[in-house]
């Protein structure tokens, strides 16, 4: 209770302080989201929860993979722990990780062995732009979207043909290069561009039974787009994303567990303005995600593919805005174990719409998903905002959202061991279900925006794994958000406290591994030429255990950077990571291993971006 107290006071200080006055420069924070309602649309005009990170804030920090740009967003709490590549427990306002839905340029990218999306192995430096929904999307997206939705937007070309190029070296000897060409003018836009980074890392475990050795990773990214507008109001188009990873991992006291991932996401669409108040897109894509595994005796292979088409269309009369949408899926998986069912077809069907009159604005959505082998699923969602001046609005909304079983939770091969027993997966499961409501009020004026919301959401028939899952778990997970961003004079200010009470509503207990409280602040100021500043993200205390036995304690992590150009084209930077040195547990392993997380490193690098 008094930590909470400090994070709010230390918050309402910090308030205090980036209040806009009349000197306030003049910057607009309201960049217009596709993700929060499936079109375009400004964000001071949406009913929900969202964030928007930039191109530039992702290079200013230096970070290497989406796990670690998402690691500081508001609601979101990721084990990633600064070692790039390493698997990672993601939590959006303290649900599972797998309550979260990952789209690349509108293609969901998961597992559908694991049922969870690869946060830790997309590459930061194919990435232009990422959108974060919090809260509940499954009337808008279908399955996963318990928690929110993650979109990743890839390079996009604009302007006059435009190289670009950038090299960073840095601690564990780390490389990183990435390179790229774009440009376009009304009828045509491109862009390309690949990446690499190399780094030895540090061991990843510490124990009697760990190896002792520097635990690496290697990326190999390339990504595309075209699009071509023959006619105003049409435009044609495709994107395309893949990436090689290596990754090591402590098996034993004498052999790292080696992991190779390749991810790839394609997608070409028509949109096409049929007449003046209806637009229609169709979109056909694919996702890819192959791993394979070599431990001490045996290699495990799992290989999931998704294929997605869409048909969306747009829209508008005197009695509102309308969404209506198909979409059909198919998922399949190519193992070395044996499964009893490989894929599976999802029918789907949605419908939304939108109204403003007056101060006021109304949305609503509804969707149904038709499982091959788990049946039909109905969600819905409903919003009401109210915007009291031209600051000031208020909006509360009520949503459901499900999660369909995976087909490790389906149909994984029955395995027998002499201590642990017998353990398969249950074809009877069904999905995980949610119905949320919330609460909040967003000020935006030029070039500041703050915000306030608060959750609560109730999930049942949660997977919990025993020898065989079972659909028994039920979680109550309430919580809050203060965020405020923008720019006063020279100095950009970004700042969050999130405050949730994520527990177990059988036991009583807190959920596993999830933080509390976590707070979090960006600095960014401009000296003349000189671009410098740092963030902050300070951890409430977790539990590695259902029984809240095993307590890791909070820590605080403070980052910096700085930018100097050389002349109009060419400019160094640096980053140091963990200026402290703090060494904290992000998750325990059984017995007496331990963990490890990445101390004080330091990076710079040289980047060419033609004005």
């Amino acid at each position: 209770m008094q930590a909470t107290s400090r994070y709010q006071a230390l918050t309402a200080a910090l308030t205090l302080v980036v209040l806009p006055t009349a000197h306030a420069e003049s910057q607009s924070l309201d960049p217009v989201l596709v993700t929060a309602t499936r079109t375009p649309t400004r964000a001071n005009e949406l009913l929900a929860d969202t964030t928007v990170i930039t191109r530039e804030e992702i290079q200013q920090k230096g970070q290497v993979t989406l796990a670690e740009v998402l690691s500081s967003v508001p609601g979101i709490f990721i084990t990633e722990g600064q070692l790039p590549g390493k698997q990672s427990s993601f939590f959006i306002r303290g649900t599972n990780s797998g309550h979260a839905l990952l789209l690349v340029d509108g293609i969901p990218l998961t597992s559908a062995t694991l049922g969870e999306a690869p946060f830790d192995m997309i590459p930061a430096q194919e990435i232009e732009r990422v959108e974060v929904l919090r809260g509940p999307a499954s009337a808008l997206y279908g399955s996963e979207a318990i928690g929110g939705v993650i979109q990743v937007f890839t390079t996009r070309g604009q302007g006059p043909l435009a190289p670009r190029f950038s090299a960073k070296v840095g601690s564990h000897n780390t490389r990183e290069t990435s390179g790229g060409v774009s440009g376009g003018n009304q009828l045509i836009s491109y862009a390309l561009s690949a990446s690499t980074f190399d780094s030895d890392g540090i061991s990843a475990t510490r124990g009697p039974l760990s190896n002792p050795d520097k635990d690496g990773y290697s990326s190999r990214s390339a990504s595309a787009s075209l699009q071509v507008r023959p006619a105003v109001g049409h435009e044609v188009g495709m994107s395309y994303l893949q990436t090689d990873n290596t990754n090591h991992m402590d098996g034993n006291v004498n052999f790292d567990d080696r992991t190779k991932t390749t991810l790839s996401s394609w997608n070409i669409y028509s949109r096409n303005r049929i007449l003046k108040d209806w637009t229609s897109t169709l979109r056909m894509g694919e996702s890819r995600n192959a791993a394979v595994t070599y431990e001490p005796a045996t290699m495990r292979r799992y290989e999931t593919t998704q294929t997605t088409l869409s048909w969306q269309n747009e829209i508008t009369t005197r009695l509102g805005g309308w969404l209506v949408a198909v979409e059909e899926q198919k998922q399949s998986i190519d193992s070395n174990q044996t499964y009893t069912l490989k894929s599976r077809d999802t029918h789907s069907y949605l419908l939304g719409w939108n109204q403003v009159f007056g101060n006021h604005r109304l949305q609503a959505n509804t969707r149904r998903d038709h499982i091959s082998g788990i049946g039909a699923k109905d969600t819905w969602s409903a919003a009401y905002g109210y915007q009291f001046t031209e600051q000031l609005r208020a909006f509360i909304s009520q949503g459901t959202a499900f999660k369909a079983p995976s087909f490790n939770d389906l149909y994984f091969p029955s395995t027998c061991y002499p201590i642990w027993g017998c353990f398969g997966g249950n074809p009877n499961l069904k999905p995980e279900s949610s119905k949320n409501t919330e609460i909040g009020m967003a000020w935006e004026n030029t070039g500041h925006e703050a915000r306030v919301v608060y959750y609560d959401n109730r999930v049942t028939d949660l997977i919990d794994w025993g020898n065989t899952p079972d659909n028994i778990g039920k979680a109550k997970i309430t919580g809050s958000t203060w965020s405020y961003r923008g720019t006063w004079h020279d100095l950009s200010v970004s700042t969050a406290l999130d405050l949730t009470r994520p527990t177990d509503e059988i036991t009583g207990k807190v959920l596993r591994r999830r933080a509390e409280e976590q707070f979090t602040l960006a600095l960014s100021y401009k000296l003349g030429n000189l671009t410098f500043g740092g963030d902050m993200k300070s951890v409430g205390s977790r539990y590695e255990d259902k029984e809240n036995q095993s307590r890791m304690g909070g820590f605080s992590l403070f980052n910096a950077f700085v930018r100097h150009p050389l002349d109009k084209d060419w400019s160094i930077e640096g980053q140091i990571k963990n200026i402290g040195d703090r060494q904290y547990e992000l998750y325990r392993g059984s017995g007496d291993t331990q963990f490890m997380t990445a101390g004080r490193t330091l990076f710079v690098g040289l980047r060419y971006t033609p004005k």
